[in-house]
């Protein structure tokens, strides 16, 4: 979940970072440049992917659980496709509700996976 908190701030970040690098404010995405933030935002959610079946597997969840994050997971590919295309960081204001929102839904089916699963 942190990756996706961190995602969404990354985000944020690189909306505004032509206002960012002008006032002198040095944020992370400011030091790496408009192309590497969107590898970076990536990056953090093959990590958040990578990780999150690690306690199911612990905990021995069946991996029939892993089908209610779906969903989530294709809407995070549609969000990852939007934002490798953005070329204006104006175009980011749609994604950052919508990375935000499924990112709490992903919260919650996890949760519900480990209570019920």
């Amino acid at each position: 979940m942190g990756c996706f908190s961190v995602a969404v701030l990354n985000l944020n970040n690189m909306r505004d970072q032509v206002n960012d690098k002008a006032v002198g404010k040095n944020t992370l995405v400011v030091k790496l440049g408009f192309r590497n933030a969107k590898i970076y935002h990536g990056v953090l959610f093959v990590i958040a992917y990578a990780a999150f079946p690690v306690p199911l597997l612990i905990f021995n969840f069946s991996l029939l659980n892993l089908l209610l994050l779906l969903p989530v997971a294709l809407i995070h590919g549609l969000h990852l496709w939007k934002v490798y295309k953005v070329c204006q960081p104006v175009e980011f204001d749609p994604e950052l509700k919508k990375v935000a929102l499924s990112a709490f839904l992903f919260s919650l089916l996890y949760w519900g996976m480990v209570l019920f699963g």
